[in-house]
């Protein structure tokens, strides 16, 4: 209420009139004084905002109004205007904040003065962070409004005019990440606006692809060779710079070094080296999504690892056999075909064992056989092998056989045997060692027809044996024989045992030559399983865990000869039933080194109990050790 006073003090008989009366006193209701306009809620910066001052017609007095920013500097106001109109009040803002509005009748504030008005700038809101989406993943974006003031965001995802429901996290000062889940392949539109006005760089668009629609070609991601690799194609077709990545993991649980070769937006070249034969899976993922058909099954094969042996002469009208060994190759098809110039053979292949097969066929004339051998549509080294076929009367039809002309030992005569079908003529044999020298070989007839040679190798490694007659091969190449010495294996670390718990020990071939391991571990003449493993080249762990308290008997051979200390007999303890002492240091120790063992009481004993003697016998150069409880 906005009022005039007048004071005074009477006189007595005092009558007089004062100028200018008598006076007109307006009287004003401020609470009938409107005002009103967006000038007084909210306002964008840097342009004119304005709001009305409403005062019913009535002429109430002087109209004043200031505005006041965020940094307490006032702004320019114009009032236009008059009372039976109502008063126009414009003024512009040039920060972002919170500003003061006072607007006062004569002095007095009108009723709510000062408003409180809020200014924003919407060009100062950034959406960042747009990116391509995926079918079926989160599409993220981000929106900073920290510097725009405050106000009302409006976020709209929208793809053929349908809305995509969106989801937003507050991270705290007006910045805010939000995301939506896109279920089609097409362009999504996003629309933000802050207090109903578009933010710069909107709308936008996201470009959504479908990443199931990607394909993965190449034959070799099937199957391929350990000598080729793998190469193969990802072309994830419209689904541009995505991330492409590819983990394969061979038969032993080991990842293969892979290369991802991007070649355009939306193809990859991917290439590996598998160090293994056996199937390898193969993991391609698109921005972390397993593509269709994904992981895939690349079986690895080796075609050098099949090997073909007994190739000797043949004789018109007798069967020739010979063996393939595709065992340690891998998967796979093997396929076989005997020609000669004319056509091809009748061959029969029968199966030894898996990857093991005899091959034999009947040559029906005197002329070279040949033999045709692929493995998984690649050639065998060596193929095709050629087999001279003789008639029985030829001096070419010497066959040689036995196990010398195979494998041998260090130092042990090898005996093989020459048949000569009736034929006379000179017959000689060379036998050319590893170091390229000759190794002194004999010759004598054992019987009609048959002549016996021996020839004792000196040192580990692959001998080229020849057989002539009259001065040319029986054969079309030289007999290879592997010679080794089983001698040098060596069992190391056995240990006596406690039932239930794994025991291992080594054997170490290295230093043997090449050959066939063979080993065996019995208990009351019962085998007992075991695992072997290669851990280095030549070198094997063998793992076992004992079942029973009888003494285990481990016997190892080398190309089927008993190796130096086999057999090994282990001591065999039940933990429930007796103190065990156990350890290398009860066995054999080095000198100078720490040796040690363990006792192992069951709870019968404590440390305490215990005596350990040592004593050094130096006529048998042995320690004997007593344990006295």
């Amino acid at each position: 209420m906005l009022s005039s006073y007048a004071t005074f003090t009477k006189r007595k008989n005092f009558f007089a009139y004062v100028t200018g009366s008598p006076f007109e006193c307006h009287i004003l209701d401020s609470s009938k004084v409107k005002v009103k306009g967006d000038g007084i809620e909210r306002v964008p910066v840097n342009r004119p905002a304005q709001f009305i001052i409403d005062t019913g017609g009535v002429d109430v007095g002087e109209v004043h109004s200031t505005v006041i920013g965020p940094n307490q500097l006032p702004l320019k106001c114009f009032i236009h205007g008059n009372y039976q109109s109502g008063y126009r009040i414009e003024y512009t803002p040039v920060d972002v904040g919170d500003h003061a509005v006072d607007v006062r009748i004569d002095g007095q504030p009108v009723a709510s003065s000062p408003y409180l008005v809020k200014v924003y700038d919407a060009s100062r809101v950034k959406v960042t962070d747009i990116g391509s989406g995926v079918v079926g993943k989160p599409v993220y974006f981000s929106i900073d409004a920290s510097q725009a003031g405050a106000g009302n965001l409006e976020i709209i995802v929208s793809v053929g005019g349908r809305n995509v429901p969106n989801y937003v996290q507050s991270e705290g000062n007006a910045r805010f990440r939000v995301n939506f889940k896109p279920t089609e392949a097409q362009t999504h539109t996003l629309s933000v606006k802050f207090n109903g006005e578009p933010v710069p760089g909107i709308p936008c668009y996201v470009k959504v692809t479908d990443s199931s629609q990607s394909v993965v070609t190449g034959s070799s991601l099937r199957m391929t060779s350990l000598q080729q690799g793998a190469h193969f194609t990802v072309d994830t077709r419209n689904f541009e710079n995505g991330v492409c990545k590819v983990v394969v993991t061979g038969p032993a649980t080991k990842h293969v070094p892979v290369t991802v070769k991007k070649t355009s937006s939306t193809t990859f070249d991917v290439g590996f080296k598998p160090q293994e034969v056996g199937p390898h899976q193969v993991l391609v993922t698109l921005d972390d999504t397993p593509l269709p058909g994904s992981p895939f099954l690349c079986n690895v094969y080796d075609v050098s690892k099949v090997k073909v042996s007994k190739l000797v002469p043949g004789i018109v009208g007798k069967p020739c056999t010979f063996q393939v060994d595709a065992s340690h190759a891998g998967e796979g098809t093997l396929e076989l075909v005997v020609t000669t110039r004319k056509s091809s053979v009748r061959a029969e292949v029968s199966m030894k064992s898996r990857g093991l097969y005899d091959v034999t066929f009947v040559p029906q004339d005197k002329i070279s056989h040949y033999v045709n051998i692929t493995f998984n549509e690649e050639d065998v080294p060596g193929s095709p092998f050629k087999i001279e076929v003789h008639s029985p009367t030829s001096g070419k039809g010497l066959i040689a056989n036995g196990e010398g002309l195979k494998q041998g030992l260090v130092g042990s005569t090898n005996i093989f045997d020459i048949e000569t079908n009736g034929l006379e003529g000179n017959v000689e044999v060379r036998v050319t060692g590893p170091n390229g020298s000759y190794i002194p070989a004999s010759i004598h007839n054992v019987k009609q027809d048959t002549y016996r040679v021996e020839y004792q190798p000196n040192e580990i490694g692959t001998y080229k044996v020849e057989v002539l007659h009259q001065g040319s091969m029986i054969s079309s190449k030289p007999f290879l024989v592997e010679v080794c010495d089983p001698s040098r294996v060596k069992v190391m670390d056995v240990e006596d045992g406690i039932i239930g718990r794994e025991q291992t020990f080594k054997v170490d071939a290295s230093r043997a030559g090449r050959g066939n391991l063979n080993l065996s571990i019995t208990a009351s003449n019962r085998d007992v399983k075991y695992s072997l493993q290669e851990v280095s080249s030549g070198v094997y762990q063998v793992t076992y865990v004992p079942h029973s308290d009888h003494p285990h008997k481990i016997d190892v051979y080398y190309n089927g000869h008993q190796a130096p200390g086999c057999p090994q007999i282990v001591e065999i303890r039940d933990p429930s039933h007796s103190i065990i002492a156990h350890g290398s240091g009860l066995k054999a120790t080095q000198c100078g080194k720490t040796a040690s063992f363990f006792i192992e009481t069951g709870g019968f004993g404590e440390a305490k109990d215990f005596d350990i003697i040592v004593i050094c016998m130096p006529y048998f150069l042995n320690l004997w050790l007593f344990i006295i409880f």
